[in-house]
């Protein structure tokens, strides 16, 4: 088994239910309660030797960009799973938000003519069999994903458009790809 807080590091894909909504970013205080429960399943499973370590490092990981409610889902999937059976199907449970089927939409549309595997780019939704790295925007928290929806807006062309969004998701340490 892939350590659940490691495999998140490695991000490819999900959706969010639990608490907390998809509203502010976890915060710190947030993302310490909701990781030692995810680190203290990774000790315990001989994935991470060191809790503090681990806590810290999932701390500094999502904090600030992540929505609380995904995170806490994705743990909470996790630590319901016995140390052999395989932590991916976790993201599964993750749900975009409306915020994120927006953005999927303005995606598609906006790098339809620059993107061969518009799907793998685009799709927010790790249940769906197409989805690639664009999953890691539904655990995006919603005003995030509102500045980088007004990439599409404010960006004429395929280049700008990525260098918005990657400048978006470099300002909130979003470093998961």
């Amino acid at each position: 088994m892939k350590p659940i807080l490691l495999l998140l590091v490695g991000l490819v894909a999900c959706g969010g239910g639990g608490s907390g909504g998809g509203g502010a970013p976890i915060d710190e205080a947030q993302a310490e309660v909701v990781c030692q429960t995810g680190c203290e399943h990774d000790v315990e499973c001989g994935d991470a030797t060191s809790l503090e370590a681990c806590i810290d490092n999932c701390v500094l990981t999502f904090s600030g960009w992540a929505r609380r409610d995904a995170l806490e889902t994705l743990v909470e999937c996790g630590v319901a799973l016995t140390c052999e059976e395989n932590d991916d199907i976790c993201f599964e449970q993750i749900r975009p938000l409306a915020i994120h089927e927006e953005g999927e939409g303005r995606c598609r549309t906006g790098f339809a003519s620059c993107v061969s595997d518009i799907d793998a780019v685009c799709e927010v939704d790790f249940a769906d069999p197409a989805v690639g790295d664009g999953g890691i925007f539904s655990l995006i928290a919603a005003p995030i994903m509102r500045e980088i929806i007004g990439c599409f807006d404010t960006e004429t062309d395929c280049l700008g458009r990525e260098d918005c969004i990657d400048t978006i998701l470099d300002e909130y340490g979003v470093d998961v790809f």
